[in-house]
């Protein structure tokens, strides 16, 4: 008789274990639910890059898609429509998950190219190498290089060169075809 009596209150603390259990998880759960009601976010669509684009070049369809952002942290110059952004030009890298701001793309109409590269008010201009130095890589798109200029001045009777800089730290935008 004492151990039908232990089984029986064995059994019946098993049942009320799990019934406080349950309980337990389902009050949880309710103010899990209720707490995600409350705290609701309120989101706006920006549009992001799914795979990086080269300065110059365009953006095609594939290489963008919507992503929400909580609306107080849209960043400011973002496009909300894939279709504002198809075909235009990047006047700068843009990379994989980054949004798409205004000030890095050109005007409306930009062709993709070397165009885009150059900064408004400046001009870009070809200047010649020794064929050493363009086919062995020492200089490259992107690279920062200081002009010089060797020239051949007479003095006393004998021709003497001379090197001036006359462009410093200025940008290299293409070698040959390579932009």
């Amino acid at each position: 008789m004492s151990e039908s009596r232990f089984t029986f209150v064995f059994i019946l603390a098993l049942v009320m274990g799990a019934a406080a259990t349950y309980g337990v998880y389902k009050f949880i759960n309710a103010q899990r639910l209720a707490a995600a009601q409350l705290g609701r976010i309120d989101t706006a669509a920006v549009v992001v890059l799914k795979s990086d684009v080269a300065e110059g070049a365009a953006i095609e369809k594939r290489d963008v898609e919507i992503s929400y952002y909580p609306a107080d942290a849209v960043p400011e110059g973002s496009y909300a429509e894939l279709d504002s952004v198809v075909l235009r030009v990047a006047r700068a890298h843009l990379y994989r998950g980054e949004p798409v701001l205004e000030y890095k793309l050109a005007g409306l109409g930009a062709q993709p190219g070397i165009e885009v590269k150059i900064a408004h008010g400046y001009r870009g201009m070809a200047v010649r190498v020794s064929d050493i130095v363009g086919v062995t890589g020492l200089i490259r798109p992107d690279a920062r290089v200081d002009v010089l200029v060797t020239m051949h001045v007479n003095r006393s009777g004998r021709q003497q060169p001379i090197g001036k800089i006359i462009l410093q730290n200025m940008r290299v935008l293409s070698v040959g075809t390579q932009t």
